[in-house]
């Protein structure tokens, strides 16, 4: 009888697994072909990103140069960076105050020294009495930066033609512009925009420079507005079979491809384990009390600790299956030399696990409802019924029993609070005054209460 019980929960711990296998990885999965995969999807994606970017709608830098403005907000903020004029000038007095000083200094250094403190303080000067001065430092510093990122913008365009070989397209805007490169092998998949289903390209478009110019002091965010015509494109793009020599989709084309069997396999065995279980293995209550001493020792614990044991176990099974089709998705990728046998024996010892608490789960589940059918809830084998007929009781004068529920809630909040500032200590600020208003006042309450019910307790005791 007992391999009997272990052969039930194990084809009920296969159905399980398989079902949950077969509808979370099945609509991806079964007689889907690798290239309608996420793999092969994200790289169209990143080609097609990448496409309109540099090709379709590239930046016209001579356009963005006219977008280069100064506001008089960033003329205020460059010159007042640093303080005001005679803040900086003093400050600048005061960096060259030790050098003119020193008396081992030769009449030549001291000339140098004194020209360039004397050529900053002019240059601040400058600043605070002509915007014109401000706005040309200003326009010069974007105007670098620009060119910077047209120098990057550039080696990466030539970057994505050399990253995407196995793309080609035949595509034409409205404007009649055709965009044509040739695909390299056999094809793979296409992609087609037709007029009725267009690609479309918004024209606008916002370039920073904040990379180039997070060095320069004085110089707050600077992001130009682009605005160009939105574009509609027809035509085709073509994927070519090479893209699976490419070491990262060749081992994603492999992992796919365990993970289809396996989805069939499992899907296989757990339809024969459903058709055991309705035929010549089905189970019957019997067969879940053949194990007659753990049942009986089951039985002696407290109702509470009983509940416990299916409530965790079925905790820990549903996060298994949870997490199962993903360790499914994954499976390909075991057949890596390096970590197959460390998965292998991570996965297998999860199983047996996931197998314990399943069985554990649905036989304390049975026995705890016998037990309940046979013995009804008593008190004196539960603390929760034993707690709740005390709150029960507390409730009979119902101003005291509402009393002793907020108090309860007060200690509670102000036991997660204090945990709070243990992670946060600048919340000090609002534990402390709601301590002293809410919490000191509410156990001065609390324990007036309980003094009095000692009083009580004692006179009855000595009466």
């Amino acid at each position: 009888m007992k391999n009997k019980l272990f052969l039930t929960l194990f084809l009920i711990f296969i159905v399980a697994i398989a079902g949950v296998n077969l509808v979370v990885n099945g609509p991806a999965t079964i007689g889907k072909d690798f290239a309608d995969t996420d793999m092969i999807q994200q790289e169209q994606q990143g080609f097609l990103d990448e496409l309109q970017y540099y090709v379709l709608n590239p930046i016209d830098f001579e356009e963005a140069k006219k977008q280069i403005t100064v506001t008089q907000d960033e003329i205020r903020y460059y010159r007042e960076y640093y303080g005001s004029l005679s803040a900086q000038l003093e400050n600048v007095r005061l960096q060259y105050e030790d050098l003119l000083a020193d008396p081992a200094l030769t009449t030549e250094d001291r000339a140098i020294y004194e020209k360039q403190r004397d050529e900053k303080m002019q240059a601040i000067r400058e600043n605070f009495e002509s915007d014109d001065v401000v706005k040309e430092k200003i326009l010069t510093i974007k105007n670098e930066a620009l060119a910077k990122y047209e120098q990057t913008y550039n080696q990466q365009k030539k970057q994505f033609e050399e990253r995407y070989p196995y793309f080609g397209y035949n595509l034409i805007d409205q404007f009649g512009n055709k965009y044509e490169r040739e695909m390299k092998g056999s094809l793979l998949n296409r992609y087609t925009y037709t007029e009725n289903e267009e690609w479309y390209i918004d024209g606008e478009r916002y370039v920073s420079l904040n990379e180039y110019t997070s060095g320069q002091a004085g110089i707050d965010s600077v992001e130009l507005h682009l605005q160009s015509p939105d574009i509609r494109v027809v035509g085709e793009i073509l994927l070519s079979q090479s893209i699976l020599k490419q070491p990262h989709i060749k081992e994603a084309q492999q992992a796919f491809t365990v993970q289809q069997w396996t989805l069939y396999t499992l899907t296989a065995i757990g339809m024969i384990a459903v058709l055991l279980l309705t035929t010549v293995r089905k189970p019957n209550r019997a067969i879940f009390n053949t194990l007659p001493n753990v049942e009986q020792r089951f039985t002696k614990l407290p109702m509470d600790i009983r509940l416990a044991f299916p409530i965790v176990a079925g905790f820990f099974f549903l996060g298994f299956l949870e997490s199962f089709p993903y360790r499914i998705k994954n499976i390909g990728y075991w057949f890596d030399e390096g970590n197959r046998v460390i998965l292998f024996s991570e996965e297998f010892f999860m199983y047996i696990f996931a197998f314990f608490c399943m069985s554990t789960m649905i036989l304390t589940g049975i026995w705890m409802y016998d037990a309940i059918k046979k013995e009804g809830l008593r008190e004196e084998n539960s603390i929760i019924i034993r707690t709740a007929l005390a709150i029960k009781e507390s409730f009979l004068n119902k101003s005291i029993g509402k009393q002793t529920m907020v108090m309860f809630i007060v200690f509670f909040l102000a036991g997660l609070g204090f945990g709070g500032v243990l992670v946060e200590p600048s919340l000090i600020l609002i534990y402390v005054p709601l301590a002293l208003a809410v919490l000191l006042p509410t156990m001065y309450d609390y324990f007036k209460r309980m003094g009095y019910l000692n009083r009580v307790m004692k006179q009855t005791e000595d009466m």
